[in-house]
């Protein structure tokens, strides 16, 4: 691959996709289901001196709409949400051996976590609207 060069799984919102799984997300394979999931980690505040009060649960939940909107059509399979009391964890799971699940691992270079994961080469090489999306 060329510096620059978008290849046909790396688009926009592929690459948006990537972002979220490199920063918080895990893949897995057992008995046939294969799963990701992404964690939006969260807890409450207290800042000194500020009156107001904000619910990071209710506004983190609010704003995963777009993004689940997003990842659905990426992978057109349905995003199930669960709640935790520190947590939301959207799950991505299918039986299929899509493209896109090929692509997910192939990217990843076999790593299943964020713990170990790193930025794909293909994001670094890629143009700037492909890096736009992957931090955002």
């Amino acid at each position: 691959m060329h510096p620059g060069e978008i290849l046909d799984y790396l688009d926009v919102d592929m690459a948006y996709f990537l972002g979220l799984l490199v920063a918080r997300g895990s893949i897995n394979e057992a008995s046939g289901v294969k799963r990701i999931t992404i964690e939006f980690p969260f807890r409450s505040m207290y800042a000194e001196g500020i009156n107001k009060t904000f619910n990071q649960r209710d506004q983190i939940i609010i704003g995963l709409q777009d993004p689940i909107k997003r990842i659905n059509e990426l992978t057109d399979v349905q995003i199930n949400q669960n709640i935790t009391e520190n947590t939301v964890y959207l799950t991505i799971e299918t039986l299929k051996n899509t493209i896109f699940w090929r692509n997910v691992k192939m990217l990843l270079q076999g790593k299943t976590s964020y713990y170990e994961f790193s930025i794909p080469r293909e994001i670094v090489e890629a143009d700037e609207k492909i890096k736009v999306e992957f931090m955002r």
